[in-house]
């Protein structure tokens, strides 16, 4: 069984964008092989490509210091009942920061093994 972990949803974002912009290149590559593809279709996808790089990159940096959301605070919990750092931050009293639950995580899967 796969163990949930934290998902940096703005790194999933820019590497969907990395994709598309590595599609698009496949794709204009095979246009100049005769395949029937507009330069139309190319440039969307460049451009489609660009603001999910940009837009990935920019909510990454946004949701850094964001107070954790309540799925994120579940887990964080689960997480306590086998880490006492995970354990320390949730007593801590006040809502803990994305960045912080991200580095607490790391560390304790780090100490399991």
């Amino acid at each position: 069984m796969a163990r949930y972990r934290f998902t940096h949803h703005g790194t999933l974002i820019a590497e969907i964008g990395a994709l598309t912009w590595f599609l698009t290149m496949l794709l204009a590559w095979g246009r100049s092989e005769a395949l029937p593809i507009g330069e139309f279709w190319i440039g969307l996808g460049l451009v489609a490509g660009l603001l999910l790089i940009l837009g990935g990159i920019g909510l990454e940096m946004w949701s850094h210091d964001r107070p954790l959301s309540d799925g994120g605070m579940v887990h964080l919990h689960w997480l306590a009942r086998f880490c006492p750092l995970a354990r320390a931050l949730v007593e801590r009293g006040h809502h803990p920061t994305w960045s912080e639950a991200f580095q607490v995580e790391e560390q304790c899967w780090k100490r399991k093994r």
